[in-house]
């Protein structure tokens, strides 16, 4: 799927249950993804991520959203962040903000898939079928006979 295999289990493992947030806003307020904010009357000012989450999911969201951006084109924020990304005059910075966005969309439809309100496919998300088991080439079978016999 694009996201990796120690990122799934990160998630998984520091998240438990994902059917005990209610609602996205829930989620993205656990991960600590979500912009400052002052706001008063007719202004409004947000700011940088508040990091009021849990690190550990914010950073393996971080990990996640540069994998998406590599991996899975057709995802729908990666698709509407594409044209600033692949700008050469896009700033490091920038492009670190992006994939925050990235991360903090993603923790959401992630959130939505897990807890069956919606598909990945229907996120844009292609998963990986899962692969047979690689036919033993003959160089290996020696080996492991070759193993086998010495003890």
């Amino acid at each position: 799927m694009g996201l990796g295999q120690l990122t799934y289990e990160i998630l998984e493992r520091e998240i438990c249950d994902w059917n005990r947030f209610e609602n996205r806003r829930q989620v993205g307020s656990y991960t600590g993804m979500c912009p400052k904010e002052d706001s008063s009357d007719q202004r409004r000012f947000q700011g940088s991520i508040n990091k009021h989450g849990n690190p550990r999911v914010r950073c393996a969201l971080v990990e996640a959203s540069w994998r998406l951006i590599q991996f899975q084109p057709d995802y729908k924020p990666v698709a509407k962040w594409w044209p600033v990304l692949s700008n050469s005059k896009t700033t490091k910075s920038k492009r670190k903000q992006i994939a925050v966005a990235i991360g903090r969309q993603f923790s959401v439809d992630w959130w939505r898939v897990r807890t069956n309100r919606c598909t990945a496919k229907d996120l844009g998300l292609k998963l990986r079928p899962t692969l047979p088991t690689p036919v033993p080439t003959p160089r290996a079978k020696a080996t492991k006979t070759a193993q086998s016999k010495k003890d």
